[in-house]
């Protein structure tokens, strides 16, 4: 039987459309303009002879009888999603490219990587480690791993780690002194700042850290060694230059294995607002090997938070 199928592209809009509830979001996913979203929706409603859409002040809402199209519509669009998928896998079927913030990459991905190969030898692994917003939904990357909160436009952002922030330096540089608190003693110790030229969010700064503390105004906060990156700040404190502030995924292995502490114990720990978060596009590709993928960090992770919450609850 011959296929007649037309006005696919406005079929596409429509269903996004209603789908994502504005043409911003749709442009979005699709990576053209509100106003090309627009055009193909109407062209479609001009072919049919009715509206497909009211506006409500939650957005669009589709009409009662284009409604009763949508359930084909998004099933139609997703097995043509996973017959793409099975296309493009025939050509490069172990090709999965992951673009990871830095520090989370050298200090908690890097150390485990090698059990993803263990699990899968022929992955094709690209990967970059940089502050830079990769465009996951135009397919630039397969995964995304940022610090943030819930991506928009289509976007699936599981929560990774819930992320805390708490003073961390190498066991010989505290000692018992003659201060009369612990919190006198870390202030008389160097400590180590991060100056990042970039928009990074997952950097906190001291102050940060103390603004819920009665002491937050000491002037010995300003105090010690300046480094442009979390991570350089972490290599640091490992070499004895200071104490720093960092997050507890990325040291939760040196506090457990001992090349750490927590010179306030768990009780210092400030959770943070943002989290790390898996972002990626649900019907883009879904390879075996991202799936693959998907299953190994989150089971890494699972191991991570439950080493986090012996932490924590010790406080």
């Amino acid at each position: 039987m011959p296929r007649r199928l037309k006005y696919l592209n406005a079929l596409h809009a429509f269903e996004a459309a209603a789908r994502l509830g504005t043409f911003t979001r749709v442009a979005q996913e699709l990576g053209v303009t509100p106003a090309a979203v627009g055009q193909q929706v109407r062209i479609l409603e001009g072919y049919l002879g009715c509206k497909l859409f009211k506006r409500t002040n939650q957005g669009l809402q589709a009409t009662a009888n284009a409604s009763l199209a949508l359930a084909d519509l998004h099933s139609g669009f997703d097995r043509l999603e996973v017959g793409f998928g099975r296309l493009v896998g025939q050509a490069g079927d172990n090709r999965l490219s992951v673009s990871v913030a830095p520090a989370l990459a050298w200090r908690w991905l890097t150390p485990r990587i090698q059990r993803l190969y263990q699990r899968c030898p022929n992955i094709d692994l690209r990967m970059d480690a940089s502050l830079r917003l990769v465009d996951v939904a135009g397919g630039e990357f397969d995964i995304a791993v940022r610090y943030g909160e819930e991506e928009p436009g289509g976007l699936v952002s599981p929560v990774l780690f819930e992320e805390h922030q708490l003073p961390v330096c190498a066991p010989g540089l505290w000692q018992d002194g003659g201060c009369s608190t612990r919190e006198d003693r870390l202030l008389n110790l160097p400590l180590i700042h991060v100056e990042s030229e970039t928009s990074d969010t997952s950097v906190s700064t001291w102050r940060d850290w103390a603004a819920p503390r009665l002491y937050a105004e000491d002037d010995r906060f300003d105090r010690g060694p300046r480094y442009p990156s979390s991570a350089m700040a972490l290599q640091a404190a490992l070499y004895s230059q200071g104490v720093t502030i960092n997050g507890l995924v990325l040291v939760i292995d040196d506090l457990v294995e001992g090349r750490l502490v927590a010179p306030l114990g768990p009780g210092s720990a400030v959770k943070q607002r943002f989290a790390y978060r898996l972002v990626y596009a649900p019907l883009r590709h879904p390879t075996a090997i991202r799936t693959t993928f998907l299953q190994w960090v989150n089971a890494e992770a699972v191991k991570t938070k439950s080493l986090m919450a012996d932490f924590l609850s010790a406080g």
